[in-house]
C-alpha cells in the first residue's frame, strides 16, 4: 500500500471489494464507499468479474406482493461458493431486507 494511505485504511475491513478506479505509476487506485486507497498490484488477492450492478445505480424490482419497486444499490457481496454477485439496496432510503442476485433486477438508471 502507498505510504499515505496508510492512516485512512488502518480500521478499515479486511476482505473489501474495491473496483479499480486509475492506475498512477506502480500503484492501482481502488475504490470501495467512499474510501479510495493506492495499493500495488501485488497485494491484490483475488480478481472478481465486473458486477452489473454499482453502488448507487438504480435498480427495478418485480415483487409479488408489492409490484414493481425502483430501488437504489447500496451494497455488494461476492459469494464465493456460487461465484456471484448479490446485491442489497435501499427502497425510499431505508434497507430493503432481501439480497438480489443479478437476475432479480434490472438496471434504470446508472449512478
Amino acid at each position: 500500500m502507498h505510504p499515505d494511505f496508510h492512516a485512512t485504511a488502518k480500521n478499515q475491513l479486511t476482505n473489501t471489494l474495491f473496483q479499480c478506479i486509475s492506475v498512477d505509476n506502480d500503484y492501482l487506485e481502488l475504490k470501495a464507499g467512499q474510501l479510495i486507497l493506492q495499493v500495488k498490484p501485488e497485494a491484490i488477492k483475488q480478481i472478481y468479474p465486473d458486477p452489473k450492478f454499482q453502488i448507487g445505480d438504480l435498480v427495478s424490482y418485480h415483487s409479488s406482493k408489492n409490484g414493481k419497486l425502483t430501488l437504489t444499490v447500496n451494497q455488494l457481496i461476492w459469494h464465493e461458493k456460487e461465484q456471484a454477485f448479490y446485491f442489497f439496496a435501499l427502497l425510499n432510503d431505508k434497507a430493503y431486507k432481501k439480497r438480489f442476485s443479478e437476475s432479480e433486477l434490472s438496471l434504470v438508471l446508472s449512478k
